[in-house]
């Protein structure tokens, strides 16, 4: 006898005697001797292989099918998530102009400005503001008005407002941190968000000493 040539491997449906169709696997190997050949045909049921198969094939469609889902979730996300930060940067931008457009505002203006939060205390001073009441605003952020900002003499007024009477009064005198007074004109107004609740106040000073000795000196000349 030769040995057995290799077996050759089919898979094919097979039909059984009750009618109903079965997946199986045949292997032939063929025998030759010196007078006769023989084939020898193995035939193997694999349905249960082609089940595990079909399992893994499906497991494996839907770990591709999520891997693609959750990709196209990230990329879009990523994509969401960069326009936020561009948008903020924007905003930011937009702020930082804004912030600096005040600041040169108050820089430029002649009078002392305070703005407070609704707490009223206090959240900016430009340079006037710093020079009259003697408080740099680095030291006055987040101190009550009335403590940098100390009205000595004024009218006494009754008032039901949730504004210090103090502030209602438009000339008063001022006592800086170092203890010097001075005569100022005031004027006090609400500062509004865009549904119009009140978010703070803000407060325009100015001196008018010399004007005040002026009004003096004409009272004086006409007694």
């Amino acid at each position: 006898l030769k040995p057995a040539s290799p077996s050759r491997v089919r898979e094919f449906t097979a039909r059984r005697s009750d009618g109903t169709d079965i997946p199986v696997e045949l292997s032939i190997s063929v025998i030759e001797s010196e007078v006769s050949t023989s084939y020898v045909a193995v035939i193997r049921d694999i349905t249960l292989r082609k089940m595990a198969e079909r399992e893994q094939q499906r497991v494996q469609e839907y770990l591709e099918r999520s891997v693609r889902d959750r990709t196209l979730e990230l990329s879009e996300a990523n994509s969401l998530l960069m326009q936020e930060i561009q948008d903020r940067k924007t905003i930011e931008r937009a702020l930082a102009s804004e912030k600096e457009l005040l600041a040169t505002t108050l820089r430029s203006i002649g009078d002392g400005v305070i703005t407070t939060d609704i707490d009223g205390r206090i959240v900016l001073m430009n340079k006037v503001a710093e020079t009259l009441t003697g408080w740099t605003q680095n030291a006055a952020r987040g101190k009550d008005l009335t403590e940098a900002y100390q009205i000595v003499r004024a009218p006494q007024l009754t008032s039901h407002s949730a504004v210090p009477p103090n502030l209602l009064e438009k000339d008063v005198v001022l006592r800086s941190r170092r203890g010097q007074e001075v005569s100022i004109s005031q004027s006090v107004s609400p500062i509004m968000d865009r549904s119009n609740q009140i978010m703070g106040a803000v407060l325009v000073f100015r001196d008018i000493t010399l004007q005040k000795k002026q009004e003096e000196e004409h009272i004086r000349s006409e007694k």
